[in-house]
């Protein structure tokens, strides 16, 4: 595999960016192997900046090409996917999650061909949004469906219609006076994507769209194991707060794919206790 910032050949493939924090290095680490054991030749592309330099020799392996940037904060950088990514057909997968290991990535890419773009998504934007006043962002839309995103998962497929939907998301992201709330110290990419693709016309694939478990998505509700297992890709770790039986379910999987390729992976740590500005977040 090649370590060199350079730019993988392959059609199909899935793009990760950890950048600021060795937290994210880390995470971005057990997600490929998670990935990995599923489909070893599937081409992982890393967006990174120096907390690369912080993993050994032998964990930077399981990364096929890097990319080393240092003028995108992570969530300006999602609104640039399109330039970023070296596939035709990306998966955009935030790190901070652990792939199902009873759910094959090769499916998951395969249910997906042919769908321009789709994100994971909680359907349209209401009265109740995290990032704003609703109706003042659907005003700037000029549309009445503007839908709420979350953008651990991101799937698309080059056309000009999709390099127009990120031209629009991160012309926002730098222009846009009407988003205040910041995660850490940075502008959130969401409310962008939410934008382009109210401008463009291109609405997800399934709405709602839940690829990844996230406990937040279910705070009044149960979601056994076996569950979780059986209907989502992932498993996602984001947020300040996580519950110690989805912390045990992150170990579980992140060793199974560890045994599966003969490595090691690293333990997990919340994220408030590694990125102070994420304390509450």
């Amino acid at each position: 595999m090649n370590q060199a910032d350079s730019i993988a050949p392959a059609k199909t493939g899935i793009v990760l960016i950890a950048t600021g924090k060795p937290y994210y290095i880390n995470a971005a680490y057990n997600l490929a192997l998670s990935l990995k054991c599923h489909s070893i030749e599937t081409p992982i592309h890393l967006i990174t900046d120096r907390v690369f330099d912080f993993l050994l020799d032998t964990q930077k392996f399981w990364f096929d090409s890097v990319k080393r940037i240092s003028d995108l904060n992570p969530f300006q950088a999602k609104t640039q996917l399109y330039a970023l990514s070296p596939f035709d057909r990306t998966l955009f997968l935030d790190v901070d999650m652990i792939w199902n290991p009873a759910r094959s990535i090769l499916e998951c890419l395969d249910q997906l061909k042919n769908i321009p773009f789709t994100i994971a998504n909680r359907g349209p934007i209401t009265r109740e949004w995290d990032w704003g006043n609703a109706d003042e962002f659907k005003n700037h839309c000029k549309s009445s469906i503007v839908y709420n995103l979350s953008s651990e998962f991101i799937y698309f497929e080059r056309s000009d219609q999709v390099k127009e939907l990120f031209k629009h998301a991160s012309e926002f992201y730098v222009t846009n006076s009407i988003i205040s709330r910041r995660l850490g110290s940075y502008q959130p990419d969401e409310p962008s994507l939410s934008y382009a693709l109210a401008k463009t016309g291109i609405v997800p694939h399934l709405i709602p769209f839940y690829p990844s478990f996230w406990v937040s998505n279910h705070q009044n509700t149960f979601v056994s194991d076996k569950e979780i297992q059986d209907k989502y890709w992932s498993v996602s770790m984001g947020g300040a707060q996580i519950d110690e039986r989805i912390v045990k379910l992150y170990s579980r999987y992140a060793a199974i794919a560890g045994a599966a390729l003969g490595v090691q992976p690293l333990p997990y740590m919340q994220k408030r206790l590694l990125v102070k500005e994420r304390a509450t977040t």
